[in-house]
């Protein structure tokens, strides 16, 4: 079974960083926008592996829940969130703020942060499931590298198809927060680039990511 919801994000987004992790440093540190503004002294100057991720304005899980995923691949984060128009997870949302360029913009602020502290990020993602299926990795990749180039560029939805490709799948059941119009999208990407047959489907109609990420796990059921 595969279920997308911005709970799993951070095992999703640091699973597909885990080859680019050295083995033999055992702690590491999340840096978020708090951190930033206290100008806390940062474990990543000393060479661990910097993981660069642009969040949509709305996400607040991945601040909560990567750092211990992070501390135990031994890894740093950066982060950086774009802007959105409309609080709306939806197609519509997504590809106006692609037409702002808001990912470059993104991009280019973990640049900046990653410089403050004298490093740079060793690879980038976009930690959104939706959005990165909607837009396409390709253009994913495009504006994230524009803003930040020369850094290798994944996003969640790759990471969707590497974890059902790591496990050999070939029939999965979908269970996603998103609306209709998101869940159909997310399966028809599962099927199309994954080579997979979603063989059942169902969708909590959940229009913002607030009311995604206050779903208790008792309301989850499959």
């Amino acid at each position: 079974m595969t279920y997308d919801s911005t709970g799993l994000a951070p095992r999703t987004v640091l699973g597909l960083f885990a080859p680019l992790v050295p083995p033999h440093r055992p702690h590491g540190s999340v840096v978020g926008s708090q951190q930033r503004r206290s100008g806390q002294k940062l474990m990543g100057l000393f060479g661990r592996r910097v993981l660069g991720c642009v969040q949509i304005p709305s996400d607040v899980t991945l601040e909560d829940e990567a750092p211990p995923f992070a501390e135990k691949m031994g890894v740093d984060l950066e982060m950086a969130k774009v802007t959105f128009d409309s609080e709306d997870i939806c197609a519509g949302t997504y590809l106006r703020a692609m037409h702002r360029e808001e990912l470059t913009k993104g991009a280019k602020l973990l640049a900046l942060a990653a410089a403050s502290r004298g490093r740079s990020c060793d690879i980038l993602g976009l930690s959104c499931t939706s959005f990165s299926f909607t837009l396409g990795s390709a253009k994913v990749r495009e504006q994230i590298s524009a803003g930040y180039p020369g850094v290798p560029v994944t996003d969640m939805a790759t990471a969707q198809l590497e974890a059902l490709k790591a496990l050999k799948a070939q029939r999965v059941a979908l269970l996603t927060p998103y609306i209709e119009e998101l869940s159909r999208a997310n399966a028809e990407m599962l099927e199309t680039m994954g080579q997979v047959q979603v063989v059942n489907r169902l969708t909590m109609n959940l229009p913002r990511d607030e009311l995604t990420s206050a779903v208790p796990p008792a309301e989850i059921v499959a």
